[in-house]
């Protein structure tokens, strides 16, 4: 493994080899997702728990700030994404499911729907068993790869880095 990029931390992607792994050289999580869910669904402690995280977490709503908190807030850039987030259906209930993919399996997608002119409409959120990371040796990610496994006749799902946000 000498000389493999590798991603580290608590997630269970930490000790995977980044090159030639997985659904077309994407890397796939060492651990078994079937074992997260589980445990959540299994274990009544983990499920309140986890549940009431992400619904508190969940239930105050969300606000537009800076990034940089001495930049000057365009009210014109607030109002567009107001109404980007007014019209996704059940929005609260979307971000709470992600936040308990997060909690879960350690990792939570969300793919940015495009219309036909390439400008986002919809956030629509992907199964994290699904997801499969192809990263460069410096950590760049290359790819993301949608795919059941267990689904052999499934062909893999190629996004670009910018169209995923991955927490």
């Amino acid at each position: 493994n000498e000389g493999k990029g590798k991603i580290r931390g608590l997630s269970p992607w930490r000790e995977v080899a980044i090159e030639g792994r997985g659904v077309k050289g994407a890397a796939s999580k060492k651990g078994k997702w079937r074992d997260y869910y589980d445990m959540y669904r299994q274990h009544s402690i983990v499920r309140s728990a986890v549940d009431k995280i992400a619904k508190n977490a969940t239930n105050v709503g969300y606000d537009f700030v800076p990034r940089d908190s001495r930049a000057e807030v365009l009210d014109s850039e607030v109002a567009i994404l107001k109404e980007f987030f007014d019209k996704q259906h059940d929005f609260v209930s979307e971000l709470r499911r992600v936040y308990k993919d997060l909690l879960i399996y350690g990792d939570a997608y969300l793919h940015i729907v495009p219309n036909r002119r390439r400008r986002p409409v919809r956030l629509k959120r992907l199964p994290p068993q699904t997801i499969h990371v192809k990263a460069a040796r410096n950590g760049k990610i290359e790819a993301y790869y949608q795919k059941d496994l267990e689904d052999v006749m499934d062909e893999p799902l190629r996004f670009e880095p910018q169209e995923i946000l991955h927490f």
